[in-house]
């Protein structure tokens, strides 16, 4: 399962190596920070594998004020300067109906804008059968290319992540699409990561820039809330960035 280290715009081309080749990308970051925007704009002309994700995240656990509409995602994809890997589709936590509206106008606003362009879904629902239709409906959308599954939306059903990972791919068994966890919270199966493209998280910078370390042979992840002020943090001291550097390294072994 491949990682992808959420991290300040300051700190990547100190932290992350050419090993870092997975990445998510918050759309309003890239248009309003300009290393943040720089430099993955130079990874993804290199070819890693860049998703760009909407910032519903940002609003539902930050309160932070983002504009998930179709042309606040244009706006980031021409800021970048190239079309990333996937685009992740707006999606509203705790609503199937609101989820699919906004999924579905975005896909074919940006389809209709860039022919080849691809997705990812995040489905949800208060039930787990009303997530599961989400899902299914979502198939039908152009471009899907993978779902994207939150704790979000596993804690609004009440059952574990895991299993609600489990209960898509039986869904949707039928075009076997890529799984990726959005966010990470408690350590993930074996079973789960080899049906898993990948993760992102940065908890393991937070716990660096805390002054924590993770242990090589069992690295438990624990830190506070992210700042407000996380992107924008341009603390480049050496010790921080080898630390910030370590944990990446430890977890992105770890995760493999």
């Amino acid at each position: 399962m491949r990682l992808a280290s959420i991290v300040p715009g300051a700190f990547a081309e100190h932290v992350l190596t050419e090993e870092d080749d997975y990445h998510l990308l918050i759309a309003p970051e890239v248009i309003d920070n300009q290393p943040y925007r720089e430099f993955y704009r130079g990874r993804g002309t290199s070819g890693d594998f860049i998703i760009l994700d909407n910032g519903a995240y940002e609003v539902h656990a930050y309160e932070e004020e983002v504009d998930l509409s179709p042309t606040a995602l244009e706006a980031a994809v021409d800021a970048l300067g190239f079309l990333p890997s996937e685009i992740v589709l707006p999606d509203v936590p705790g609503s199937a109906h609101e989820t699919l509206l906004r999924s579905t106008k975005a896909a074919y606003y940006l389809r209709e804008r860039w022919r080849y362009s691809v997705f990812m879904v995040v489905p949800h629902g208060t039930t787990l059968e009303e997530y599961l239709a989400c899902a299914q409906y979502m198939v039908e959308l152009p471009g899907l290319q993978s779902f994207g599954v939150s704790f979000i939306a596993a804690d609004a059903i009440g059952i574990s992540r895991e299993e609600l990972v489990k209960r898509l791919l039986e869904s949707i068994r039928k075009i076997d699409p890529d799984i990726h966890l959005l966010g990470y919270r408690d350590p993930v199966p074996p079973e789960t990561k080899d049906v898993c493209r990948g993760i992102d998280t940065a908890k393991h910078v937070r716990m660096a820039i805390e002054g924590f370390f993770l242990d090589k042979a069992d690295p438990v992840i624990k830190c506070g809330p992210r700042p407000s002020d996380f992107f924008r943090n341009d603390n480049l001291n050496p010790e921080l960035m080898d630390a910030v550097a370590q944990n990446i390294t430890i977890f992105r072994e770890h995760l493999a």
